[in-house]
């Protein structure tokens, strides 16, 4: 992160800003590039370990992309607010964001139903 004064540490922040996002853009990789697609989600944090659960089909190209390379990478943000300044230059926009990264797996099907808890 480019502004450290910025960067939240501390996870009970962190589990705010996530309370607060309707949606989590997942990136997988594809081939040349990679492929990115919003969800809805849910979330658990357990044992120091932060598990998202996202809802969709049981098919198409994420399933196929996931089962060849489960490595993934997240983001999500809200609160936006646009800060006009006197110059197009001095725009600036305020957020509160979540990135990350991690494995991801597709829920078996006795599993998905406590997933969906979240």
């Amino acid at each position: 992160m480019r502004k450290n004064n910025r960067h939240i540490k501390d996870i009970n922040e962190i589990l705010d800003i996530i309370e607060k996002c309707n949606v989590c853009s997942l990136a997988i990789f594809d081939k040349e590039y990679p492929y990115i697609i919003p969800l809805n989600f849910g979330h658990n944090y357990e044992d120091n370990e932060l598990y998202f659960y996202f809802h969709g089909a049981n098919d198409g190209k994420k399933l196929e992309l996931i089962d060849s390379n489960n490595k993934v990478a997240f983001e999500m943000n809200c609160s936006n607010n646009l800060i006009s300044g006197k110059f197009p230059c001095k725009f600036t926009m305020e957020y509160e964001s979540v990135c990350g990264n991690g494995e991801i797996e597709i829920l078996k099907e006795e599993d998905k139903i406590e997933g969906l808890k979240y």
